[in-house]
């Protein structure tokens, strides 16, 4: 929950000119944002009144939204170049990715279901830290699939990759 005060002047017929303290508080993305306006000026009046700034409201979680698409934007670039430099494997970055498709424009999650249909297929294989989790003689074993994987998957994963950096490095 946050919580923000300001002083604001309410420009109404009985209440022209008053000076109040407007406590605006959001409770979360899909909460609702309501702010509480305290009658200040009022002698012997302590009347706390509910008012819903819906409008302002969308307006933050417009800018939340585009800021967290950029962040993913971001993210599904540098994911993609580290794919096509060989820093990254197939596996990880299909990980990295694939979840991100509900965080993007439609044309770039349609890319990305490539991705999610990797990691679906490889979800049983240990790729990253979960590694430190298993046996040695289970890792052997584990490895030789996760190479047959990497390789089956690998020409789709790099033109999706491809594909991902073009469209993120044109301008709309």
């Amino acid at each position: 929950m946050n919580l923000r005060f300001c002083n604001v002047t309410i420009h109404h017929s009985h209440l022209q000119g008053m000076h109040f303290t407007l406590h605006l508080i959001t409770g979360g993305l899909l909460g609702n944002c309501r702010a509480l306006v305290r009658l200040a000026r009022l002698p012997g009046l302590s009347q706390t009144v509910s008012v819903f700034q819906r409008k302002r409201y969308r307006t933050s979680v417009s800018q939340y939204d585009a800021e967290r698409k950029e962040k993913s934007r971001v993210h599904i670039l540098r994911i993609a170049r580290q794919l096509i430099a060989g820093e990254i494997g197939i596996i990880a970055a299909s990980r990295e990715l694939g979840c991100l498709r509900y965080e993007t424009e439609p044309q770039l999650a349609t890319v990305l279901v490539t991705f999610t249909a990797i990691d679906s297929e490889t979800d049983a294989l240990p790729v990253g830290d979960v590694r430190k989790e298993w046996s040695p003689d289970a890792l052997e074993r584990k490895d030789k699939e996760i190479a047959e994987a990497e390789n089956f998957y690998r020409e789709s994963a790099i033109n999706a990759a491809a594909e991902l950096i073009r469209l993120l490095e044109t301008p709309s």
